[in-house]
This record gives C-alpha cells, sequence and structure tokens, in this order.
C-alpha cells in the first residue's frame, strides 16, 4: 500500500527546501487529460498541423505496436534547415500541464549545428514576442549530442535562452544514441502578479534542466534570474497550445546529413485550470508550492 505525506512550508527568506526525492512533478487529481499511442485514428480535436514530414501510426521496429514518426529531412526548408512538428491544442486554459512520452532517437543521429526545437507550450500568438506565455526548450549540438535550454517569453517579451552551465551538461538527444527514452515535462505557471512559475524536463528519471536549477546561466544580461523567468502574464495567464518538435536550424554549410526519423510513443498530458496539489518534486522554489505529496 503506497503511503502519501503531505508537507506544508513557508520560504522564509532565501532558504531554499530541497525534498529527498528526486522524480519529475506529476499531478495528483488533473482536470484534464489527453493520451495517444497511435494505435489508432489521429485525434483532429487535439493534434493539427502535421506536415508532411510526419507520419501517424507506423510500424513500431522489432514490436508488435504502432508510433508516431517524426522525419527531418536534410535542407527540406533550405538553407540546411529541417522540420517536422506536430501542434496541438489543450481542452482548458491550462495554468499547470504535465507532458511524458517515449522517444527514440536514431543511431544515426548527429546534431545539427545550431539547434532542434523540442518542446514549445504557449498562448495567444505563436512566438516568443508575440504570445502572452511561452515556455518552450530547444537542444543546442554539441560533440555530445543536443543540450537543452529553456526558453521563455511573457507579455511579448523574449528572455533568450538560458542554457545548462558546462559542467552539468546533459543532452536530451545522445549522438548516435539509438534508444528509446522517457521524457517527463513539468510547466507551473504564476499564480499572481508578483509570484513564479517554474520549469523542468526529465529524461529518463535524471533531471536535465529546470528553471530552480542552479546549473543554469543566461545569456542576456537584461533577463531576470532563471526561478523568476516564469512571470505571471498580464496579457493571458494560461496556456492552451503546444507544438512537438519543430524547426532544426542548420547552418549555410550544413543541417542534418541524412534522413533523421525521431519516433514518438505514448504521448500524455495532463492539465489543471487552477493551481492543484502535485507529487513527486524534487526542489520547490521558495514561497512557490504549497501542497507536496511525496509517495
Amino acid at each position: 500500500m503506497m503511503k502519501f505525506i503531505s508537507i506544508f512550508f513557508v520560504a522564509v527568506g532565501m532558504c531554499l527546501i530541497t525534498l529527498n526525492s528526486f522524480a519529475a512533478t506529476k499531478l495528483v487529481n488533473p482536470e484534464w487529460e489527453f493520451f495517444d499511442d497511435f494505435e489508432g485514428a489521429s485525434d483532429s480535436s487535439f493534434w493539427s498541423n502535421p506536415g508532411t514530414s510526419l507520419n501517424y501510426g507506423v510500424n513500431r521496429p522489432s514490436a508488435d505496436s504502432k508510433v508516431l514518426e517524426m522525419k527531418f529531412i536534410p535542407n527540406s526548408e533550405g538553407g540546411g534547415d529541417s522540420w517536422s512538428e506536430y501542434d496541438f491544442e489543450l481542452g482548458i486554459q491550462a495554468v499547470q500541464v504535465e507532458v511524458s512520452f517515449k522517444m527514440f532517437t536514431p543511431s544515426d543521429y548527429v546534431p545539427v549545428e545550431n539547434n532542434d526545437k523540442f518542446f514549445y507550450l504557449f498562448s495567444g500568438k505563436y512566438g516568443h514576442s508575440y504570445a502572452n506565455i511561452v515556455v518552450n526548450s530547444e537542444g543546442w549540438g554539441s560533440a555530445l549530442g543536443a543540450m537543452p535550454s529553456i526558453n521563455v517569453g511573457v507579455d511579448q517579451k523574449n528572455f533568450g535562452h538560458f542554457m545548462v552551465s558546462k559542467a552539468e551538461r546533459l543532452p536530451v538527444w545522445k549522438t548516435r544514441e539509438g534508444k528509446w527514452s522517457n521524457i517527463q515535462i513539468f510547466l507551473e505557471l504564476a499564480t499572481e502578479e508578483g509570484d513564479y512559475g517554474y520549469y523542468e524536463i526529465f529524461k529518463d528519471g535524471v533531471l536535465l534542466t529546470a528553471t530552480y536549477s542552479k546549473n543554469l546561466i543566461t545569456p542576456y544580461s537584461s533577463a531576470p534570474d532563471s526561478d523568476k523567468l516564469i512571470k505571471y502574464s498580464q496579457m493571458g495567464n494560461f496556456i492552451d497550445q503546444g507544438t512537438l518538435l519543430g524547426w532544426a536550424n542548420g547552418a549555410s554549410n550544413g543541417g542534418f546529413r541524412v534522413d533523421t526519423n525521431f519516433l514518438i510513443d505514448d504521448f500524455r498530458i495532463r492539465a489543471n485550470s487552477k493551481h492543484g496539489e502535485v507529487e513527486g518534486a524534487d526542489k520547490i522554489p521558495p514561497g512557490k508550492v504549497k501542497n507536496i505529496i511525496i509517495k
């Protein structure tokens, strides 16, 4: 039998309360949920804009199941760029969003010289300088693979990319990885003006990056500290749209050299339109989360 322990706290001064657990944040009783194992027909009320480089429900290699195939074709968009993206719309205006899926990185994956879009959550118009609020991540190429960034925009102001530090680098896509990974993403928006939200990405149970993590740096002096990135949006403090993967920016002398096919399976997204209880949080931003339940 599982035992649940409720922890209630108030942050004092600069103190940061850290829990012994090290797990991705999950919603306890989500208000809304969507799941897709890609075995049947695509749900047009959720997914949209598949483009020409995406195949829904293809046979998964060496398994009796189907998956989503997202194909990046060298120079398909010109200038060394490639593109494969699946857009979606949430069923509610969410202030908490939990996402999980399985992702296969092909054995011939070699990062493009610039960046790969990974995940994008927003409301309003698309684009950091146009939306109400945007929280997304991109993988930036290195010898090890693609290192995840956090890029936030609030009220049409783009704060730029926050990168993991060199000493702590963990790739979201490893060079020539050739295996399946479990991805978990959690976003909580601010509750009111003067409050801040947080964002985290886990891969196979390992924290890749988070706004509350000490391994973040900012390239822009005008941007706030990482734990104050997700401000309350006056234009619309909610998330109702997103994209899975997206543009891959190649340099003028090269991007992907071969067709690079990512596979996605068991995509799940859960959300609340009001702030609710969460469980499994690793590090709690000061004064941010009031009801944490630890398994």
